[in-house]
């Protein structure tokens, strides 16, 4: 390229008030159908430029607006790119974000080709930010109707704007159990002694901003659907138009065991939680029960923080079930190299109390007789849907108390919808629906869910019922532990058989979960942007991925 590659074109251009700059960033033949490139568009400020198929050429921001990962090393799909982290994806035409996690678009750049270059026109403004809220509509006074969301994880953060952004100007009415806004909840096992208000998704202005009602403290006890009421704990009756039941799940405790309501034992669901374990943790013996991804982020985090950290869990090795023996073998040394002592194919039986305090937990008896000592017991064994003030509400649940919906998140209730954890939803991959409505505890499918059940019913109550969202989302989630990011596409429940590639010893790996001779979900590690691109794969009616040709080359569905 020339020396006008990286450098403003002739002379800033005004429009109106707006301030533009217009660069050649690039040559034509330099970005080749399917191709992702990221461009100076001026000094230090950098641009994701992407050639579809087709040949269409767009440009947006160049890190994700969720943790800054370089969009350029991520998956690009159908007129979108996908993250290589986190698995959000936004918009190559506006930036508009299409899956999550985050709650942002990208800034969107306009471009044209010019005797075989690349140019590309951006307001000033929008290269000085990556992050770009969607447009949504505001508050109308005079439109009477209420929708209530119950809950304020990410489902009902994702809820309320999604309403705003398909064109709903009512009353919205966000109740949240906590006493502090919707927060990044994540971060919490992997940051404990952080605060809400540092991870807070949104802040009071934005909410007040778009004319979202927010209740801090609001816990729902009962609903009336006859009558299109929630009730709260301490008597409150607040009316709704539609209501979307996103009230998540709660940590399963450890009060049926003998000694399980001693002093200091502990479940990890919310900041107060989080805070209150990494403070009296702090120099103590903790013992973690449970060996799946709550108690295995904990007891990363509590290395070198507590005197000693054990961890007893019912699988041989952590995230068996979930990634199969191998990978949980390779994850279990990293533990074991930490220092940190695992009790594989054990349960507890009772928490023994201290002699000198009769009211505080001093030891955790195994059911093989083994007692260890313990100042501290966080329990991660799982977690139950909050769904019991749903019980004579005429909403159907799930065997497991699960809020049953269809492909646009509305329950067997007219006008009531459901998202995020406390849900059973069709998961539809390859373009095929699965046999079952599934609960998928993952933040990145309950901001999906809430998503959907923002526009529809947003379309329910403009009574457009053919305008109603529909749930076509992959499932991504990922772990981090001691500075290293596992990362999980798709859905492997019931696999029968696991593939795997790459190095286990070296941590470098991507494993394929099969069944019935298909690849229907990925697990990797030092190998992005595989997840990425398995999930993108998974999104559309796309070919199968086949046992068979992976054991001939098991990059080959990359090249469909």
């Amino acid at each position: 390229m020339g020396s006008m590659s990286c450098k403003e074109k002739a002379a800033t251009m005004t429009a109106g008030s707006e301030d533009f700059l217009e660069a050649v960033v690039a040559e034509s033949a330099d970005l080749a159908e399917g191709q992702m490139k990221e461009v100076e568009v001026a000094e230090n400020v950098k641009i994701l430029l992407a050639r579809s198929k087709g040949g269409t050429v767009n440009a947006i921001g160049a890190k994700c607006s969720h943790y800054g990962a370089p969009l350029v090393k991520g998956a690009l799909g159908d007129g979108r790119v996908r993250c290589p982290w986190h698995g959000a994806c936004f918009n190559l035409a506006t930036g508009d974000i299409e899956d999550f996690p985050g709650l942002d678009g990208v800034p969107s750049y306009e471009v044209r080709e010019l005797d075989g270059k690349i140019v590309v026109r951006a307001r000033r403004k929008d290269l000085q930010s990556n992050k770009r809220t969607c447009h949504m509509v505001p508050k109308d006074e005079n439109n009477k109707k209420t929708a209530v969301i119950i809950g304020g994880g990410a489902a009902g953060a994702t809820c309320v704007e999604s309403l705003r952004q398909a064109g709903f100007s009512g009353r919205i009415i966000l109740l949240c159990a906590e006493d502090c806004l919707p927060y990044d909840r994540p971060k919490l096992s992997k940051a404990l002694d952080t605060d809400a208000a540092k991870i807070a998704l949104r802040d009071g202005k934005f909410y007040q901003d778009n004319g979202i009602d927010v209740r801090l403290g609001a816990v729902a006890e009962a609903v009336n659907a006859a009558e299109k009421t929630v009730t709260l704990v301490g008597g409150e009756i607040v009316s709704f138009d539609a209501l979307v039941v996103a009230s998540g799940s709660m940590a399963r405790g450890v009060q049926n065991l003998p000694g399980g309501n001693l002093k200091n034992i502990f479940t990890l669901r919310t900041v107060k939680d989080a805070n209150q374990i990494a403070s009296i943790a702090k120099d103590k013996r903790a013992v973690i029960i449970g060996n799946s991804f709550i108690g295995m982020e904990v007891a990363a985090y509590l290395k070198g923080k507590a005197a000693s950290v054990v961890v007893v869990g019912r699988s041989s090795a952590p995230f068996e079930a979930v990634l199969g023996a191998d990978v949980a073998g390779a994850v279990l040394r990293l533990f074991t190299d930490a220092g940190i002592e695992h009790l594989g194919g054990r349960q507890v039986s009772a928490f023994e109390p201290d002699n000198n305090n009769q009211e505080q937990v001093s030891g955790v008896r195994l059911d093989d007789g083994r007692l260890l000592d313990a100042d501290i017991v966080i329990a991660g064994i799982g977690a139950t849907p909050c769904t019991a003030f749903l019980k004579n509400s005429s909403v159907e649940l799930d065997k497991n108390d699960c809020v049953i919906v269809d492909q646009n998140m509305q329950t067997n209730v007219k006008g009531i919808f459901a998202a995020g954890d406390v849900t059973a939803a069709p998961l539809s991959l390859n373009g095929e629906m699965l046999a079952a409505p599934v609960n998928i505890g993952h933040w990145q499918l309950s901001h999906f869910h809430g998503k959907v059940a923002g526009r529809s019913v947003a379309a329910f109550l403009a009574d457009q019922p053919q305008d109603l969202a529909v749930l076509d989302a992959v499932p991504f989630f990922w772990t981090m532990l001691f500075g290293k990011s596992i990362r999980y596409a798709g859905y492997g429940a019931g696999f029968e058989e696991v593939h795997l590639t790459g190095d286990l010893t070296q941590l470098q790996f991507v494993a394929y979960y099969l069944k019935a001779g298909k690849a229907v979900a990925v697990a990797s590690l030092n190998s992005d942007p595989v997840a990425a691109q398995f999930a993108e794969h998974l999104s559309g009616k796309r070919p199968t991925i086949t046992k068979e040709k992976l054991l001939q080359d098991h990059t080959y569905w990359l090249k469909l």
